[in-house]
């Protein structure tokens, strides 16, 4: 494995545990969390105890405006491949240790498209 290889693999877990953080303290109710999404971003929305987003908006809060990642330049990356990352990790297997789960939302628009559609931090069913 070379210096590059190792660099996206520490990029990649560093955004994968933040995300996974993210998501746990929205599942727990975390009021701070929850107070700073419903006061910057359109495409995060935290409704009557739902969170849902589009992964763009998504992408927003946890790597655009994440002060800890702007301390450290070298972690930010493209939104496509942030896309990547949640696609190719085990977020759902960890949250369902939580008893919740990411899902697309139910809607008559959904496009099909991962970058349109809505999803959404639902509660697993018993």
């Amino acid at each position: 494995m070379n210096l590059a290889d190792i660099v996206k693999l520490m990029k990649d877990e560093r955004l994968y545990t933040i995300t996974l953080s993210f998501m746990s303290r929205i599942a727990a109710g975390d009021t701070t969390v929850i107070e700073q999404i419903c006061s910057k971003n359109a495409n995060v929305i935290y409704k009557e105890g739902q969170l849902t987003f589009m992964i763009s908006g998504l992408y927003r809060h946890i790597v655009i405006e994440n002060n800890e990642l702007h301390n450290d330049p070298t972690s930010l990356i493209s939104y496509e491949e942030f896309r990547h990352l949640l696609y190719n990790t085990d977020l759902n297997t960890q949250l369902a240790k939580k008893g919740y789960t990411i899902a697309v939302c139910p809607s008559d628009d959904t496009s099909g498209k991962v970058d349109t559609n809505w999803y959404e931090l639902k509660p697993l069913l018993n």
